[in-house]
Formats: C-alpha cells, structure tokens, sequence
C-alpha cells in the first residue's frame, strides 16, 4: 500500500472518528454530564434550576444567582467509577469472522470530573457570576484485541466549559439571569482498519481540539414564598474539529497531518425545575430536562482531499425526569436524597459499541455539614442502574478500503459516583 493510499485512508477514517469520538461515555444518556454540583446531586438534581442561595445552581439556570444573600465560592469533585460490560461478541469483515477477545468486565474507566463557581453580591440589583464545569464527555477503552476492533477502540472527549453569568430580582415574584459559554471540546480516538484484501493491520489515532460559544437564559418564579419554580435554555453550541492523525501499520508511519473538519453541534436544552419547602425541616422537589438530541441524525466529514463521509446516527430527543427531597436535621446538618429515570437517545439500528447507551436509573443520597455560617461541605453517593441491550450493528468502511464490519455484543452495566464540594461565603 502506497503512502498516498495510507494518508488519503487515514484522513477519512480520522475524522469520522473525529466525529463518534464525541460521544464517547458509555455510562451517560448520550454524552451529557449531569455531575455538575455536588450539591445538587444528592437530590439526583431534582429542583436544580428553582435553587436559592446556592452558587452552583446557575449551570442550571442563571436566574438562581440573583437569590444569593452573600457571596460565595464552592469547589467541587466528582470521581465517576463506572462498569460497562459486553459478553457474547462476535464480529465479521464482510462476512467472514474476526478472531478476538469477546468479552470484558468494563470498557468504561473511572474519571474525575471538577466543577468551581464564584457569585458576586453587591450593592448594585445585578449580581455576577463565574462557573467552569464539564458538562459533556468521558470515556470508551476497549482492549486492542477485542473482535470489535474495527469498529472501536478507543474514545475520549473532555470539554471544559466557562460560564460568566448576570441575573438580577425583578421583583420580589421574578428573577431573570442569563450565562455566556465559552467551550473547548478535546478529542482523543483510536481504531483498527482490516479487509480480507488487506489483512495488515492498521492503527489509526485521532487527536482533536475546537472552541464553540453559546448561551443560557433563566427565569425563576416565586408565587408565594417557599414556593420556586425555575425555566431555563441552554443553547446548541457548534464544533468544529480538527484533528491530526497518526497511521501506524507494517508498512509506514504517519504523524500528525491535519486534513479536514468535522462538524458536530452539541444539544440545546430545556429544564423545567420546581421546589416547595413544606415547613421548617422538608422541602420537595422535581425537575424535567428536555435535550435536544434530535440534532445527532448524522455527521458529516469535509476531508482535504475532497473526500466526504456521511455517518448515520438517527438519535431521538430525550427526557429525564426527577424527584427529590431535602431534610434539615438541625442548624448544622441536612439529609437529602432522590431518584430519577435518564432516556437514551440511541436507537437499536444504529447503536454501536461506541454509543452503547440504554436508559439509566439513580438512586442518590447526601448530606449537607455547615460548621460555621462561612462554611459548608458536602458528600454525596451516586448509585445508577443501566438498563442491558444489545447492540447488532453494520458499518461500512473508508471508500479506499471497502468494507462491512458487523459486531453484534451483550451490554450491561452501573456506576458508582462519589461527589464532595466545598463552599464558602463571605
């Protein structure tokens, strides 16, 4: 195989991958994130975006800022320690079948996900606000000699979200706030290529980075007091990556060569959040979150060379749905809890062992430690069930190598989700 043949092959499938690599969390509905606010996920964040006086409720809707009393600052963590498994693979290379590895105990591997936030009170009605969150990602790790390897390998994606925010209380009913996103996604992916007509095999690694800009609006409502409802929308924020890949295989290595862009434009979002304090120990709450996941129905891929590549994706839009409730112990301590049901937004036809995504259910629990008025901590636990499938799934290979990779496998898994935030007000 020429140099020429090996670059032109590279570039193709770099920047599909490119594009897959995206969604590379096997234990999230999509991609999302949703460990944005140690806090707020005790209550699996049921009544996330009616919050008062809590910084970190503004990644949710930025008119919650304008409830803050005084100013605060709160760092968090969450360390997300999933299991994904897959058993019974087998896979085929135009029909005939690939000898490999057909099961693991879990592709998915543990990950810290951070969070800050800074809110300004002062004597003006407008108060400011900073926060930096993760809001998609994680990550894919299948071994190199599984029977699926020439459909996945490796994907990685981490974005880092800046978020300067202004709300302000209209009046004693209403408070309006509105955020502006600055995100850098980074990409990492790897795969193997084969045919029958090549059986050398390659290693294609994709490295990737972009900057998408968008926007969130907010509004909270307090029709009596104790009551809170919270409407907020975050945007769709466009990127466009591009990458460098570096072909390995018997013959010749290439590095790092740039050679076109892929689009992908992440999900705008709806959430609808409510909170009711029923006396001076309980408060219930809920939230609903539509995303917009409608807008993954294929990628597109503009190579250099002229070279275009349609993937199919074909995802639905999605709900979760969510309960919650917060128990004030005394001064000191409180107790909080919740559950909810996470849709996927993948379908059967096109699920692959990239996406292995099925719908989840949390469970959450956590508690709330205030040692003085200045300070506060929080711990919180994460229990989420994924529901098993299967995915069965054909894909087509680069023009210049054409091929059918077909892998069918069982997938099951959970995670295990650990959170602890530090606030402090002044």
């Amino acid at each position: 195989m020429a140099v020429r043949t090996l670059s032109k092959l590279g570039f193709k499938l770099a920047f599909v991958a490119t594009s897959l690599a995206l969604a590379g969390s096997a234990y999230a509905a999509g991609f999302a994130i949703n460990e944005l606010s140690p806090e707020l996920q005790a209550t699996a964040i049921a009544g996330a975006g009616s919050a008062t006086n809590d910084v970190t409720a503004m990644a949710f809707n930025p008119a919650t800022l304008a409830t803050l009393k005084s100013s605060q600052i709160y760092l968090g963590t969450s360390y997300i320690a999933p299991t994904v498994r897959y058993s019974n693979a087998r896979a085929n290379i135009d029909g005939a079948p690939v000898t490999g590895i057909n099961n693991e105990d879990s592709v998915a591997p543990d990950a810290w996900v951070p969070d800050a936030y800074i809110g300004w009170v002062n004597s003006t009605p407008v108060k400011a606000g900073l926060a930096l969150t993760a809001p998609w990602g994680l990550r894919t790790d299948y071994d190199t000699s599984w029977v699926g390897r020439n459909n996945a390998l490796n994907s990685s994606i981490k974005t880092f979200d800046i978020a300067p925010t202004l709300a302000m209380q209209v009046d004693k009913y209403l408070a309006l706030g509105a955020s502006f996103h600055a995100q850098k996604a980074s990409v990492d992916y790897s795969n193997s290529i084969a045919s029958l007509s090549n059986p050398a095999i390659l290693t294609a690694d994709l490295s990737g980075t972009s900057w998408g800009y968008g926007y969130s609006l907010g509004a909270l409502i307090t029709p009596v007091q104790g009551s809170n409802l919270g409407i907020s929308y975050r945007s769709r924020i466009h990127q466009e990556i591009e990458g460098a890949a570096d072909i390995t295989s018997p013959i010749t290595i290439l590095d790092g060569s740039p050679g076109a862009t892929a689009s992908i434009t992440l999900p705008d979002q709806i959430l609808i959040s409510g909170s009711q304090v029923l006396n001076n120990k309980w408060t219930v709450m809920a939230s609903a979150l539509w995303t917009h996941w409608a807008l993954m129905n294929g990628i597109n891929a503009n190579l250099t060379n002229g070279v275009a590549d349609d993937t199919t994706m074909d995802w639905r839009n999605t709900w979760f749905f969510s309960l919650g409730a917060k128990y004030q112990l005394n001064q000191r301590w409180a107790l909080m809890g919740g559950t909810a049901y996470d849709q996927t937004p993948t379908i059967n036809q096109y699920r692959d062992p990239r996406i292995p995504g099925s719908n989840r259910y949390w469970l959450t629990t956590g508690v709330d430690y205030q040692p003085s008025q200045n300070l506060a901590f929080d711990l919180t636990y994460e229990h989420i069930f994924m529901a098993s499938q299967t995915i069965s799934v054909s894909q087509s290979g680069p023009s210049n190598l054409p091929t059918t990779n077909s892998i069918y496998a069982d997938y099951s898994g959970y995670a295990n989700i650990i959170a602890a935030g530090v606030r402090y007000t002044f």
